[in-house]
């Protein structure tokens, strides 16, 4: 994952600090999924919703419900922290 994910803190100039955006996020639930071996689709039929909501949560556009993030790491095998890291 790349650090270029993430944005600058504007309150914390200069301590290094960073956002975890939407996006970083849907990056690395694209990056996971796809190294899980599914599509969009399949992902969406496993959490029980459609291909164009794991869309929206992989660009960003869409924010997953934390029941849902729980649903899509149980799927992809891996914690919610891999998702959604501190």
């Amino acid at each position: 994952m790349s650090i270029a994910r993430f944005k600058s803190c504007p309150a914390c100039e200069g301590t290094g600090h960073v956002l975890l955006t939407m996006e970083t996020v849907g990056s690395l639930i694209r990056s996971t999924r796809r190294a899980a071996g599914l599509t969009q689709d399949q992902l969406a039929l496993r959490i029980h919703s459609e291909r164009s909501a794991v869309s929206m949560y992989e660009t960003g556009e869409r924010e997953p419900s934390l029941a849902r993030l729980r649903a899509i790491a149980a799927v992809l095998g891996c914690s919610m922290r891999d998702l959604v890291p501190d």
